[in-house]
Protein backbone atom coordinates (compact mmCIF):
# COMPACT_ATOMS: atom_id res chain seq x y z
CA UNK A 1 0.00 0.00 0.00
CA UNK A 2 1.41 3.35 -1.05
CA UNK A 3 2.02 5.58 1.91
CA UNK A 4 -0.84 8.56 0.57
CA UNK A 5 -3.17 5.63 0.53
CA UNK A 6 -2.36 4.45 4.08
CA UNK A 7 -2.80 8.04 4.94
CA UNK A 8 -6.15 8.40 3.60
CA UNK A 9 -7.48 5.03 4.77
CA UNK A 10 -6.11 6.21 8.48
CA UNK A 11 -7.51 9.77 8.04
CA UNK A 12 -10.94 7.78 6.70
CA UNK A 13 -11.02 5.95 10.38
CA UNK A 14 -10.27 8.50 12.43
CA UNK A 15 -13.79 10.30 11.06
CA UNK A 16 -15.84 7.40 11.54
CA UNK A 17 -14.73 6.12 15.02
CA UNK A 18 -17.58 6.79 17.36
CA UNK A 19 -17.92 10.18 19.47
CA UNK A 20 -17.31 8.37 22.80
CA UNK A 21 -14.05 6.37 21.57
CA UNK A 22 -12.36 9.63 20.29
CA UNK A 23 -13.32 11.70 23.67
CA UNK A 24 -11.91 8.83 25.94
CA UNK A 25 -8.88 8.53 23.73
CA UNK A 26 -8.43 11.89 24.44
CA UNK A 27 -8.57 11.60 27.85
CA UNK A 28 -11.51 13.31 28.59
CA UNK A 29 -15.44 12.13 29.00
CA UNK A 30 -17.90 12.69 26.22
CA UNK A 31 -19.48 15.90 27.04
CA UNK A 32 -23.15 15.96 26.65
CA UNK A 33 -24.96 19.83 26.82
CA UNK A 34 -28.36 20.23 28.19
CA UNK A 35 -30.01 23.39 27.64
CA UNK A 36 -32.94 23.48 30.04
CA UNK A 37 -36.08 26.27 29.89
CA UNK A 38 -36.42 25.02 32.81
CA UNK A 39 -38.25 21.46 33.07
CA UNK A 40 -35.19 19.78 35.81
CA UNK A 41 -37.55 17.05 36.47
CA UNK A 42 -37.89 16.21 32.40
CA UNK A 43 -34.14 16.16 32.21
CA UNK A 44 -33.44 14.16 35.63
CA UNK A 45 -35.74 11.63 33.34
CA UNK A 46 -33.18 11.97 30.71
CA UNK A 47 -30.07 11.21 32.52
CA UNK A 48 -31.98 8.43 33.74
CA UNK A 49 -31.89 7.39 30.73
CA UNK A 50 -28.38 7.44 30.37
CA UNK A 51 -27.62 5.94 33.13
CA UNK A 52 -30.03 2.75 32.37
CA UNK A 53 -27.68 2.62 28.82
CA UNK A 54 -24.44 2.81 30.82
CA UNK A 55 -23.32 6.23 31.14
CA UNK A 56 -22.07 7.11 34.46
CA UNK A 57 -21.56 10.38 35.67
CA UNK A 58 -18.14 11.80 36.04
CA UNK A 59 -17.02 8.01 34.89
CA UNK A 60 -18.30 7.47 31.41
CA UNK A 61 -20.60 10.83 30.91
CA UNK A 62 -20.11 14.68 31.56
CA UNK A 63 -22.65 16.96 31.39
CA UNK A 64 -22.31 20.94 31.12
CA UNK A 65 -25.95 22.54 32.32
CA UNK A 66 -27.49 25.67 31.47
CA UNK A 67 -31.46 25.96 32.73
CA UNK A 68 -33.37 29.34 32.04
CA UNK A 69 -35.28 28.80 34.83
CA UNK A 70 -38.54 29.28 32.85
CA UNK A 71 -37.39 33.06 31.33
CA UNK A 72 -36.91 33.05 28.05
CA UNK A 73 -34.51 35.95 28.19
CA UNK A 74 -31.30 33.59 28.60
CA UNK A 75 -31.58 30.90 26.33
CA UNK A 76 -29.61 32.68 23.39
CA UNK A 77 -26.99 33.21 25.46
CA UNK A 78 -26.89 29.97 26.94
CA UNK A 79 -27.16 28.75 23.91
CA UNK A 80 -24.11 30.12 22.55
CA UNK A 81 -22.25 29.34 25.51
CA UNK A 82 -23.07 25.68 25.25
CA UNK A 83 -21.89 25.46 21.35
CA UNK A 84 -19.22 27.72 22.33
CA UNK A 85 -17.46 24.58 24.22
CA UNK A 86 -18.13 22.24 21.73
CA UNK A 87 -19.40 19.21 23.64
CA UNK A 88 -20.01 16.29 21.47
CA UNK A 89 -24.06 16.60 21.44
CA UNK A 90 -26.46 19.01 22.96
CA UNK A 91 -29.76 18.00 24.15
CA UNK A 92 -32.90 20.71 24.39
CA UNK A 93 -36.23 21.01 24.94
CA UNK A 94 -39.19 23.40 24.02
CA UNK A 95 -39.41 25.70 20.22
CA UNK A 96 -37.43 28.14 21.77
CA UNK A 97 -33.95 26.88 23.17
CA UNK A 98 -34.11 24.19 20.25
CA UNK A 99 -34.29 27.28 17.51
CA UNK A 100 -31.53 28.77 19.67
CA UNK A 101 -29.28 26.01 19.22
CA UNK A 102 -30.13 25.36 15.48
CA UNK A 103 -29.39 29.18 14.98
CA UNK A 104 -26.06 28.57 17.21
CA UNK A 105 -24.45 25.17 15.56
CA UNK A 106 -25.06 23.25 12.23
CA UNK A 107 -22.08 21.00 13.19
CA UNK A 108 -23.03 19.80 16.67
CA UNK A 109 -25.28 17.01 17.23
CA UNK A 110 -28.67 18.83 18.53
CA UNK A 111 -31.38 16.25 19.84
CA UNK A 112 -34.54 17.71 20.81
CA UNK A 113 -37.79 16.74 22.65
CA UNK A 114 -40.66 18.97 21.65
CA UNK A 115 -43.89 19.75 20.29
CA UNK A 116 -44.63 19.76 16.47
CA UNK A 117 -40.93 20.03 15.34
CA UNK A 118 -42.30 19.79 11.79
CA UNK A 119 -44.40 22.96 12.06
CA UNK A 120 -42.28 24.83 13.89
CA UNK A 121 -39.82 24.06 11.28
CA UNK A 122 -37.00 22.57 13.54
CA UNK A 123 -36.91 19.64 10.57
CA UNK A 124 -38.14 19.57 7.13
CA UNK A 125 -39.11 15.47 7.12
CA UNK A 126 -39.44 13.08 10.42
CA UNK A 127 -38.11 10.07 9.23
CA UNK A 128 -34.79 11.88 7.27
CA UNK A 129 -34.03 14.70 9.35
CA UNK A 130 -30.93 15.90 8.06
CA UNK A 131 -28.44 18.17 9.37
CA UNK A 132 -27.50 18.16 12.67
CA UNK A 133 -31.09 17.74 14.74
CA UNK A 134 -33.26 14.93 15.49
CA UNK A 135 -34.97 13.82 18.73
CA UNK A 136 -38.67 13.41 19.90
CA UNK A 137 -42.22 14.92 18.42
CA UNK A 138 -45.52 14.87 19.83
CA UNK A 139 -48.10 16.25 17.77
CA UNK A 140 -49.73 19.06 20.50
CA UNK A 141 -51.88 20.22 17.75
CA UNK A 142 -53.68 17.68 16.79
CA UNK A 143 -53.46 16.65 21.07
CA UNK A 144 -55.00 20.56 21.78
CA UNK A 145 -58.07 19.72 20.13
CA UNK A 146 -58.35 16.11 21.33
CA UNK A 147 -58.15 18.07 24.83
CA UNK A 148 -60.61 20.54 24.55
CA UNK A 149 -63.24 17.97 22.95
CA UNK A 150 -62.63 16.14 26.70
CA UNK A 151 -62.80 19.40 28.80
CA UNK A 152 -66.25 19.87 27.50
CA UNK A 153 -67.25 16.36 27.68
CA UNK A 154 -66.43 16.82 31.70
CA UNK A 155 -68.27 20.08 31.85
CA UNK A 156 -72.00 19.31 33.28
CA UNK A 157 -73.90 21.66 30.21
CA UNK A 158 -74.23 21.39 26.65
CA UNK A 159 -74.14 24.64 25.62
CA UNK A 160 -70.84 25.16 27.60
CA UNK A 161 -69.28 25.09 24.01
CA UNK A 162 -70.91 28.62 22.52
CA UNK A 163 -70.98 30.14 26.16
CA UNK A 164 -67.04 29.19 26.21
CA UNK A 165 -66.86 30.83 22.67
CA UNK A 166 -68.39 34.17 23.62
CA UNK A 167 -66.94 34.06 27.29
CA UNK A 168 -63.68 34.39 25.37
CA UNK A 169 -64.90 37.05 23.51
CA UNK A 170 -66.01 39.14 26.55
CA UNK A 171 -62.22 37.81 27.90
CA UNK A 172 -64.51 35.69 30.63
CA UNK A 173 -63.37 32.52 29.46
CA UNK A 174 -65.86 29.35 30.80
CA UNK A 175 -62.67 27.11 30.06
CA UNK A 176 -58.79 27.12 30.02
CA UNK A 177 -56.81 25.34 27.66
CA UNK A 178 -53.10 25.49 28.35
CA UNK A 179 -50.84 24.55 25.55
CA UNK A 180 -47.87 22.62 25.18
CA UNK A 181 -45.34 24.98 26.92
CA UNK A 182 -41.76 24.11 29.24
CA UNK A 183 -42.09 27.86 30.14
CA UNK A 184 -45.92 26.88 31.40
CA UNK A 185 -44.37 23.61 32.63
CA UNK A 186 -41.86 25.57 34.64
CA UNK A 187 -44.97 27.71 36.71
CA UNK A 188 -47.59 24.61 36.80
CA UNK A 189 -47.96 25.42 40.93
CA UNK A 190 -49.09 28.92 39.90
CA UNK A 191 -51.10 27.32 36.92
CA UNK A 192 -53.44 25.25 38.78
CA UNK A 193 -53.50 27.74 41.63
CA UNK A 194 -54.73 30.10 39.34
CA UNK A 195 -57.36 27.84 37.88
CA UNK A 196 -58.77 27.23 41.37
CA UNK A 197 -58.83 30.51 42.40
CA UNK A 198 -60.89 31.65 39.48
CA UNK A 199 -62.44 28.32 39.13
CA UNK A 200 -61.82 27.80 35.57
CA UNK A 201 -62.17 23.83 34.70
CA UNK A 202 -58.66 23.41 32.69
CA UNK A 203 -57.17 21.16 30.83
CA UNK A 204 -53.14 20.58 30.65
CA UNK A 205 -50.39 18.80 28.68
CA UNK A 206 -50.20 15.60 30.51
CA UNK A 207 -50.41 14.48 34.35
CA UNK A 208 -48.15 16.59 36.13
CA UNK A 209 -50.61 19.52 36.11
CA UNK A 210 -53.03 17.12 37.54
CA UNK A 211 -51.08 15.78 40.59
CA UNK A 212 -50.53 19.27 41.58
CA UNK A 213 -54.08 20.35 41.80
CA UNK A 214 -55.29 20.93 37.85
CA UNK A 215 -58.88 19.69 36.60
CA UNK A 216 -57.37 17.66 33.47
CA UNK A 217 -54.58 16.18 31.47
CA UNK A 218 -54.47 13.98 27.81
CA UNK A 219 -51.14 13.30 26.21
CA UNK A 220 -47.79 11.63 26.06
CA UNK A 221 -45.80 10.65 28.98
CA UNK A 222 -43.42 13.52 28.69
CA UNK A 223 -40.86 11.77 31.41
CA UNK A 224 -41.11 9.21 29.07
CA UNK A 225 -39.90 11.03 25.83
CA UNK A 226 -36.77 12.89 27.96
CA UNK A 227 -35.81 9.13 29.22
CA UNK A 228 -36.22 7.69 24.98
CA UNK A 229 -33.95 10.83 24.19
CA UNK A 230 -31.08 9.19 26.11
CA UNK A 231 -31.37 6.70 23.02
CA UNK A 232 -30.43 9.11 20.55
CA UNK A 233 -27.34 10.73 22.31
CA UNK A 234 -26.52 6.77 22.59
CA UNK A 235 -26.29 6.57 18.69
CA UNK A 236 -25.05 9.58 18.41
CA UNK A 237 -22.13 9.26 20.89
CA UNK A 238 -21.37 6.01 19.13
CA UNK A 239 -20.87 7.71 15.60
CA UNK A 240 -24.18 7.64 14.26
CA UNK A 241 -25.10 10.99 12.43
CA UNK A 242 -27.95 12.65 13.62
CA UNK A 243 -29.25 13.36 10.78
CA UNK A 244 -29.58 9.60 9.82
CA UNK A 245 -32.14 9.22 13.01
CA UNK A 246 -35.51 9.17 12.33
CA UNK A 247 -37.80 11.87 14.64
CA UNK A 248 -39.70 9.78 17.41
CA UNK A 249 -43.22 10.37 18.27
CA UNK A 250 -45.23 8.97 21.13
CA UNK A 251 -47.95 5.88 20.46
CA UNK A 252 -49.80 5.93 23.74
CA UNK A 253 -51.74 8.51 25.47
CA UNK A 254 -52.76 9.17 28.52
CA UNK A 255 -56.00 10.82 30.58
CA UNK A 256 -55.87 11.93 33.66
CA UNK A 257 -58.60 13.44 35.98
CA UNK A 258 -58.16 14.89 39.01
CA UNK A 259 -62.12 14.32 41.28
CA UNK A 260 -61.09 16.39 43.91
CA UNK A 261 -61.01 19.59 41.64
CA UNK A 262 -64.00 18.76 40.25
CA UNK A 263 -65.90 18.96 43.31
CA UNK A 264 -63.90 21.87 44.05
CA UNK A 265 -65.03 23.53 40.94
CA UNK A 266 -68.68 21.94 41.54
CA UNK A 267 -68.58 19.63 38.48
CA UNK A 268 -69.66 16.20 38.43
CA UNK A 269 -67.40 14.21 35.77
CA UNK A 270 -69.00 11.91 33.71
CA UNK A 271 -68.82 8.41 34.32
CA UNK A 272 -68.05 7.51 30.59
CA UNK A 273 -65.66 9.52 31.05
CA UNK A 274 -64.02 8.48 34.35
CA UNK A 275 -64.31 4.90 32.92
CA UNK A 276 -61.97 6.08 30.21
CA UNK A 277 -59.45 7.65 32.54
CA UNK A 278 -56.00 6.06 32.38
CA UNK A 279 -54.91 7.88 36.09
CA UNK A 280 -58.41 9.27 38.62
CA UNK A 281 -56.94 11.32 41.61
CA UNK A 282 -59.14 11.20 44.31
Amino acid sequence: MKRREFITLLGGAAVARPLAARAQQRGTLPQVGILDPGIPQHFGAFRTGMRDRGYVEGKSISYIYRSAAGRAEPISQFASELVALKPDVIVGASAVPVHALKEATSTIPIVFVLADALTIGVVSNLAHPGGNLTGLSFLNTELSAKRLELLLEALPEPETFESAFEGAVNARAEALDVLSSAFFNSHKGRLTELAAKYRLPTMYEHDDFVRTGGLIAYGPSIPDLFRRAATHVDSILKGAKPGDLPVEQPTKFALSINLKTARMLGLTVPPTLLARADEVIE
